[in-house]
């Protein structure tokens, strides 16, 4: 498997859901390089391709924008 940058990633895998095994974190446990398990073009589908007994293991990320252009979200 190739690691990478999650940023590269991101770059590689426009607007795709990526199941990452990460292989370096920050000092605060933020994800830092990894290797693509699994991707796909939505959340459900991907979740169907990452094996069961890696789940807690990976980082689910989606590497386009999540809301369109126009719109806002508040927390």
């Amino acid at each position: 498997m190739n690691e990478l940058k999650i940023d590269a990633l991101r770059e590689q895998y426009k607007n795709k859901w990526l199941a990452i095994k990460v292989s370096k974190f920050s000092k605060d446990k933020v994800p830092l390089e990894g290797s693509v398990i699994a991707e796909a073009d939505n959340r459900e589908e991907l979740w169907k391709k990452v094996p069961q007994n890696k789940r807690k293991a990976i980082y689910i990320m989606y590497s386009g924008k999540y809301l369109k252009e126009g719109y806002a979200a508040a927390f």
